[in-house]
């Protein structure tokens, strides 16, 4: 027979066809580890080590509020850290306190006094900020309690007069304040004007400007415990709302516009404001988590999805609509935008896309098998699964939550060629816990130069909580130092003619790797096109 070259070895794996039905091009098998696109087959690249988180990282965000950019990260305790390698504790403060006078009683004496009382104890410790002249200014500092509305504090740098501006303080005591007490992965939050927003379920709403001083604060205003908030227009968006103690599982409520770099003032509706809450009507199920799409918020229920439209001027400020089709959100976090539309997983494992309207699958039969079967044998909770973007390689990662020893599990959706391909994390009990995409330094010198790439929370085989990495061919293919491996198969080429018997005289592959690659080239034969292949001896 004549040479018979095979241009496109690009278009993805096809189990559930015949080997003998399927174009050339098309593999019929691949154990995992290898992505599909432009025209080939690629294996799995490597992912770098961002850094070793100080916690495990079931939150994970890049955010720059000047000229910093940090990755922050965290759960029961709040990290962020600099692109450029500092870590900073920013756990949790209480409510902004503003101080009526900051007055001078001693070189390194200041007593403060409050408009209320202060409801503080001698031994409690405070942080000070913001006052002119800057000696006053101290970080978790102990404090002497001298009446309901007065205390004095210790400075490190000597004082010479009283405070022209007071500043203002937080308590940061440790017994209560540095813990959060929220359950596995359950954050939420975004950037509203250039302030970092947080949320969790028991907790609540907080938020930080990235002064590492301050640390993370929470609403001095009213606002409620939500099981989900984040950002829409200028809004802060809450669902799952909790109430005067009543959870209303159906609540949108969201806050009065917030003003740029600024927090929004009122949670609570009134003629001046824009703040409000809707309860949905439907038998669709609890709200499961929101994001913004096309102009719109797009809302996900158990089985259902609403768009939340801004009416200018109108006394109802929002609009809601329901959208068609009865596909709803598996979790918080299973929702992300591509540029083919907002694609999510659901409850039944399928995976969806839709651009404001009905919402089709794009999971072909094999992958939502796939996606069945994996979620019960890693052993773990599908409700804790999760989305993200990798912008490098254009493509949706599916993660499945791991628990134990078993291994993180991740289905990739390539939107540009419309291909499926599998990963598991290599490493015996590494498991993914969270995900971002966001912009990072181009290169270990931490230049100004930034790009968006994917990162990772994961807890590794020792338990030590890593945060990263990216996917590209950096590490020569490995995860963390364990190679990544990977096979493909393709059977049943019976090359255009299914009675004749052929024989190969060579096969001419077009492969390109570093040296650090290895790829050994297996042939085989069968006497007819779906018959069982006996395979030779494989070469390098």
């Amino acid at each position: 027979m004549p040479n018979v070259p095979i241009p496109d070895c690009g278009k993805g794996v096809n189990f559930d066809a015949l080997p003998a039905d399927l174009e050339l091009g098309v593999w019929s098998g691949a154990t995992e580890n290898f992505r599909f696109s432009d025209g080939i087959a690629e294996s799995w690249d490597g992912c770098d080590k961002l850094f070793t988180a100080s916690t495990t990282p079931l939150f994970l965000i890049s955010y720059k509020p000047s000229t910093t950019r940090y990755i922050v990260y965290g759960d029961t305790a709040m990290y962020a850290r600099s692109t450029a390698g500092s870590s900073s504790t920013i756990t949790r403060y209480t409510v902004e306190q503003t101080i009526s006078t900051n007055t001078r009683i001693g070189a390194n004496t200041a007593e403060v006094t409050t408009a209320s009382a202060h409801g503080l104890s001698t031994n409690d410790n405070v942080t000070v900020y913001g006052a002119t002249e800057s000696g006053y200014n101290e970080v978790n500092t102990n404090i002497t309690v001298m009446s309901t509305t007065v205390f004095r504090y210790a400075t490190t740098n000597a004082i010479a007069l009283n405070a022209t501006v007071p500043g203002s303080y937080v308590v940061t005591d440790a017994t209560t304040n540095t813990a959060f007490t929220t359950s596995r992965n359950r954050w939420s939050g975004g950037i509203l004007s250039g302030v970092l927003l947080l949320n969790n379920p028991t907790d609540g709403l907080f938020w930080w400007n990235g002064n590492t001083a301050t640390d993370f604060q929470k609403f001095g205003v009213v606002s409620y415990v939500s099981d989900v908030a984040r950002v829409f227009d200028n809004f802060i968006v809450q669902l799952g709302v909790t109430m005067s103690g009543t959870k209303y599982g159906r609540r949108v409520l969201w806050s009065d516009a917030a003003e740029p770099g600024a927090i929004p003032t009122s949670f609570v509706s009134s003629t001046t404001n824009e703040a409000g809450y809707v309860d949905l009507t439907g038998e669709d199920g609890l709200l499961i988590d929101c994001l913004p799409y096309g102009g719109a918020n797009i809302l996900f229920t158990e089985s259902g999805r609403y768009a939340m439209r801004y009416q200018p001027g109108s006394e109802a400020v929002f609009g809601f609509t329901r959208l068609p089709g009865d596909d709803g959100a598996l979790c918080m976090n299973c929702v992300v935008n591509t540029p083919r539309g907002q694609v999510f997983l659901t409850p039944t494992l399928d995976v969806m896309i839709h651009q404001g309207g009905e919402a089709t699958s794009i999971a072909t039969p094999r992958v939502r098998r796939a996606l069945a079967t994996y979620s019960v044998a890693i052993s773990g909770s599908p409700a804790y699964s999760f989305l993200v973007v990798n912008p490098r390689k254009d493509e949706v990662l599916v993660c499945l939550t791991a628990s134990g020893s078993n291994p993180g599990i991740i289905f990739a959706w390539n939107w540009v060629s419309n291909t499926w391909s599998f990963y598991r994390v290599p490493q015996g009990g590494d498991k993914l816990v969270c995900g971002a995409s966001g912009l990072y330094p181009t290169s270990s010198s931490y230049t100004t130069d930034e790009e968006q790439i994917l990162m990772l929370g994961t807890i590794s085989s020792s338990g030590v909580g890593i945060c990263g990495g990216q996917f590209d061919a950096a590490t020569a293919g490995d995860w963390f130092d364990t190679d990544i491996t990977g096979t493909l198969e393709r059977t049943g080429m019976h090359l255009g003619d299914y009675q004749a018997f052929k024989t190969l005289d060579g096969l001419m592959v077009n492969a390109d790797a570093t040296a650090a690659v290895t790829a050994t080239v297996y042939l085989g034969s069968s006497k007819t096109a779906d018959g069982t292949v006996t395979y030779t001896s494989g070469g390098t």
